[in-house]
């Protein structure tokens, strides 16, 4: 954190890599087997290891990802060269069905989007490397949302396992879920692009009926559902698909 605070030289970022690495050793290596095997393994120590190594991630990814958007293009793909994506290297330290691995994917949407915000509202870097951050958010969004379908039996077969369970970290699940894609709604629709602001009131939608089908629809998530489809068919409007949106509407 001292290296990331202080402007850090190509040396210090290579620390910084070498220190995230650790920390993904570390993280791995607080699980035993039998753990990794269990769907809800979980325990106060390796939940602080994990919650202390996600932070550190998103507070580099946040800083690198504002600097390649602000940099130019030799300078960009220079980063892109040398820089590993720690949430990657993170991802691949977790096995395919670890309970834990789409909060990782969750939070490095909630990165994403933290810069988003910042590189407008400082103003930073050109239209088209702005655009193209919005792209990579929207495609980690989709394969997040791709992921939690199939892990509900494909189209929302609750007869099959489901990430929306009624546990405590499922619970928990949806509602970092739905923080984050209601954030992307409220970013987009501050920014009138009707176009990206109704393919995530969409993504949105399909969360919150996802987790109705589940069985555990609530009094709240069914306005937020309503408000959700009135944003998404004021979008779709406005960006020029008027049949769509009367139709949501």
């Amino acid at each position: 954190m001292i290296l990331h605070k202080s402007s850090p030289s190509s040396e210090d970022e290579s620390i910084i890599d070498q220190k995230m690495k650790d920390l993904v050793e570390l993280v791995s290596s607080s699980f035993g087997s039998a753990q990794f095997a269990a769907l809800n393994a979980s325990d106060k120590s390796t939940d602080k290891i994990f919650g202390l190594t996600l932070e550190a991630i998103r507070r580099v990814h946040v800083r690198r990802t504002i600097a390649k958007v602000s940099a130019t293009n030799d300078a960009a793909n220079q980063t892109n060269s040398t820089h590993p994506d720690n949430y990657k290297l993170l991802l691949d330290k977790l096995p395919k069905a670890h309970f834990r691995k789409p909060f990782v994917m969750l939070d490095k949407l909630n990165a994403m989007l933290a810069a988003e915000f910042q590189v407008r509202e400082k103003k930073l870097g050109e239209a088209k490397s702005i655009t193209q951050l919005d792209k990579e958010a929207l495609l980690l969004a989709k394969d997040f949302l791709a992921m939690v379908k199939a892990s509900a039996g494909g189209n929302g077969d609750t007869n099959g396992s489901t990430l929306f369970t009624a546990s405590n970290k499922h619970n928990e699940l949806f509602e970092e879920t739905k923080h984050h894609f209601s954030k992307a709604v409220s970013l987009y629709h501050s920014l009138e692009a009707h176009d990206m602001c109704a393919q995530w009131s969409e993504l949105l939608e399909s969360i919150i009926q996802l987790n109705n089908k589940a069985g555990l629809s609530l009094e709240d998530t069914d306005v937020l559902l309503g408000q959700v489809m009135t944003v998404k068919a004021y979008a779709q409007t406005m960006s020029g698909n008027q049949a769509p949106g009367v139709s949501v509407a």
